[in-house]
């Protein structure tokens, strides 16, 4: 299963945790660990995710509300709903979930309960087994204007949270590279969108960079345009996820068969 252009948390960089950042990376995602005294190991353990060509973060747990924030919207992390363990009495403090906000519903309640906590603690031993994302889920933009539009809200709602937590220099940036981390999703094929983002980043005292097709694009760019190629970019990945799915699926049967 490949896992290009993803980013996962993992909560502890000894042993396990490290192997699995390891096969994580192999498999083409970025990996943030979290670590509770041994920065040495979760340094190494980064090292090893950066040594196969991808982006690499440490952090050390049990962090406050603004910090986890900041790293969230730093680093373009996610943390699954089923990685969080909060008290009934924190859920209804948080309120309702946000259906409106589609994909990043999930994203957006987290953070109301996090203004609602007191930090958050992390078990380094803990785990839990996520299905692989695609075209299908609801947390996949793609071409969806409706989408697009929730999400933007979604992440306006983000920054408010984090600057009513912390005001700061450091936390205006992290607001400006969560803009910069997601614009590729809104352009070319939504410049009010793009313009929005760009005039909220100039707000914070920052600036987005237009995002550019990877090499492998460049060449569809040239010959039908931005959006064309962006086009293509989609619809090939798809179908890479399901030629994906369909080994996956291959090999159960197999395993099956010869059990």
């Amino acid at each position: 299963m490949q896992l290009t252009d993803t980013a996962v948390l993992i909560t502890g960089a000894k042993r396990i945790g490290a192997v699995v950042g390891r096969e994580l990376a192999a498999r083409g995602a970025d990996v943030a660990f979290g670590y509770a005294r041994s920065k040495a190991e979760a340094d190494q353990a980064a090292a090893d995710v950066r040594a196969l060509g991808r982006r690499a973060a440490i952090f050390q747990a049990d962090l406050s509300q603004a910090e986890w924030l900041i790293r969230k919207m730093e680093n373009n992390l996610h943390m699954q709903t089923a990685t969080w363990l909060v008290t009934r009495e924190l859920t209804e403090a948080a309120g309702p979930w946000n259906t409106k906000l589609l994909g990043d519903d999930d994203g957006e309640y987290f953070c109301r309960v996090l203004m609602q906590s007191d930090g958050v603690r992390f078990a380094p031993e803990s785990k839990v087994f996520y299905r692989m994302a695609g075209p299908s889920s609801l947390s996949y933009i793609a071409s969806s204007d409706k989408k697009k539009d929730a999400q933007l809200h979604s992440m306006r709602l983000h920054i408010g949270y984090l600057r009513s937590l912390e005001d700061t220099p450091r936390s205006r940036a992290a607001c400006v590279q969560y803009l910069q981390n997601w614009l590729v999703n809104f352009h070319p094929e939504r410049p009010d969108l793009v313009q929005q983002m760009q005039q909220l980043a100039v707000e914070l005292g920052g600036h987005l960079e237009v995002p550019e097709l990877s090499w492998k694009y460049r060449w569809i760019q040239a010959l039908v345009g931005g959006i064309g190629a962006k086009r293509a970019q989609v619809r090939l990945r798809q179908l890479k996820w399901s030629v994906v799915r369909f080994w996956d699926k291959t090999l159960f049967r197999m395993e099956n068969l010869t059990a």
